[in-house]
């Protein structure tokens, strides 16, 4: 049997439908009925077990390539056996704010800005590459978009999966 990402998602597109009525604002929400919500499960990928790496840490502001080669303030907190060297799916958290307020934590798939987060939300983004190989790490970047070294950093955890080869 294969490793396989079982990789889930859902849109849930929300109208705000707050009224106002004599000076009074009734804060509502609903699903938008045009385009009602959507989900599912893409399981297509298969990874090498060898080839899956979590990070917990504080990563810089540049935008390199997620592992130790400067992306990070300092060595993050590692787990797992090595970086994939094809990566098929990152997941990103923003955590937490560890000094002042980091504002975005921007994840981005060669030259395209895939997800921007605030603190508390997380995204999972599959890469399926040409047949399902992946992309090559280099390809595969996070960085902070206020980041200052002591005055404006924030908590991240990421986790890359993918191929050896």
């Amino acid at each position: 049997m294969a490793n396989t990402l079982n990789i889930s998602a859902s849109l849930d597109p929300i109208l705000d439908t707050s009224t106002t009525i004599d000076s009074a604002v009734y804060t509502e929400s609903a699903v938008n009925k045009n385009t009602g919500t959507l989900g599912g499960l893409y399981k297509s990928l298969q990874y090498d077990s060898s080839s899956a790496r979590k990070y917990v840490g504080i990563p810089a502001g540049s935008a390199g390539a997620v592992s130790t080669d400067g992306t990070w303030k300092s060595a993050p907190t590692k787990t797992g056996s090595a970086d994939p060297v094809k990566v098929q799916a990152i997941a990103v958290k923003f955590d937490s704010r560890n000094a002042g307020s980091s504002s975005v934590i921007r994840v981005t798939i060669g030259s395209q800005a895939h997800a921007r987060l605030t603190v508390g939300e997380a995204v999972v983004i599959p890469i399926s590459g040409a047949d399902n190989g992946g992309l090559a790490k280099a390809n595969v970047k996070i960085h902070d978009e206020g980041y200052s070294s002591g005055s404006h950093e924030a908590n991240v955890t990421v986790i890359l999966i993918g191929k050896a080869s």
